[in-house]
């Protein structure tokens, strides 16, 4: 709601701001000496000859609390500005509650706070998450390096995440090169009796199959062409829901195991089955 009064003779004098401040303090219920400060601070400008006829002076959104005779406040917005009444120039003031506004600005100004602070947990969170995210891949990567048997991880696509250095001995592949491969590029083996390829043991585990490549006896083709017997065994990466995620193959060379087997089986005179 706006109101508006008409007050004094104007002018941009010393003597003017004080009719005017005088004037709004009688409207509002303000300190008289507090609103001439606020306009002689600055609020109140004048355009022109200072002239009471020739002067073109206003203020805008001077925003001041309005006292009631109960002390109640309300803010509001004040314009003022010089007009001509019967040949005589005059301050011109309008003024509106502004409660809605400033409330508006300060639900806005509180769901911005909240929203920089939700942001700044979260980023927080998120710092923390990838500090363990990071301290656990090492803690496997170190882990995986320790282990005396090679060892190849997938994903849920059966595509290479990793591999130890036995695994790079064993297969001729460098980590780097082979990740991202499937793992049928890098990890090729065939049926040890019958040299036909072997069934996926990785696809096999993703698909639900118990002991998915153990017992099997299987040659694995290195990059260079070697040819070793290994045996296997794949398990299951499963998240924190039991989904699976990923598969780990586990193999180890046991090309000599396998030549000395036989030797003592020739040299028993035991035709093998």
């Amino acid at each position: 709601m706006f109101h508006v009064f008409v007050e004094g003779a104007a002018d941009a004098s010393p003597e003017g701001l004080t009719r005017l401040a005088n004037a709004m303090a009688s409207k509002y219920g303000l300190p008289a000496a507090e609103l001439r400060a606020r306009l002689q601070a600055g609020r109140f400008r004048v355009k022109g000859n200072v002239d009471r006829q020739t002067a073109v002076s206003y203020m805008r959104d001077l925003e001041i609390d309005y006292i009631d005779g109960d002390g109640n406040v309300t803010p509001i917005e004040i314009n003022a500005s010089v007009v001509t009444t019967d040949g005589m120039p005059r301050f011109l003031c309008l003024s509106r509650d502004i409660s809605e506004r400033k409330t508006a600005q300060r639900a806005l100004r509180r769901a911005y706070d909240d929203s920089e602070r939700n942001v700044l947990e979260r980023t927080a969170e998120l710092a923390q998450a990838n500090h363990i995210l990071r301290t656990e891949k090492e803690l496997f990567r170190v882990t995986l390096a320790s282990i005396g048997d090679a060892v190849i991880t997938t994903d849920a696509s059966a595509r290479i995440t990793s591999l130890n250095s036995v695994a790079e001995r064993l297969t001729g592949w460098v980590d780097a090169h082979a990740r991202g491969r499937s793992l049928t590029e890098v990890f090729r083996i065939l049926d040890e009796k019958t040299r036909e390829p072997a069934a996926d043991p990785v696809a096999r585990c993703l698909e639900g199959a118990e002991n998915a490549g153990s017992g099997n006896r299987s040659l694995l083709i290195c990059r260079d062409g070697r040819e070793l017997n290994i045996d296997m065994s794949v398990a299951p990466i499963r998240d924190g829901e039991q989904r699976s995620i990923g598969v780990v193959l586990v193999f180890r060379d046991v090309t000599e195991e396998r030549k000395l087997a036989q030797q003592m089986v020739k040299d028993s005179g035991i035709e093998p089955k």
